[in-house]
């Protein structure tokens, strides 16, 4: 809420808004100079949101980094660096945090894979 203003005031209001805006997604209209993602543009768009994000902060926080290589039909190439290069627990962060976020994200992703 801006300055001076109150969520218990607004937050009933600001609730319908969204409630009536995601039950009406198809009357979206694009802002100017949009344009529609392909499937291999989203799928690297999200990938490299979560690398940027929740994902890469887990490898960085055990000393190492992912690099998102490429994303192409489906599979998104990673490139692991750091402690996270040939960490059996950088399998657990490829698998269980990346692709399944990605999977939530995107559907029709097949794989994560390490090039």
């Amino acid at each position: 809420a801006a300055p001076g203003g109150s969520w218990r005031e607004l937050g009933p209001r600001a609730r319908t808004a969204l409630v009536t805006a995601l039950g009406r997604i198809g009357a979206w209209a694009p802002g100017p100079g949009a344009r529609r993602l392909g499937p291999d543009e989203t799928l690297r768009w999200c990938a490299r949101e979560l690398i940027d994000g929740p994902v890469g902060e887990i490898a960085a926080a055990h000393g190492g980094s992912i690099e998102l290589v490429g994303a192409r039909d489906g599979v998104v190439t990673v490139r692991m660096h750091g402690a996270c290069r040939g960490c059996p627990a950088a399998v657990l962060t490829m698998r269980q945090r990346l692709e399944t976020q990605l999977r939530r994200r995107v559907p029709g992703m097949r794989a994560v894979e390490e090039a």
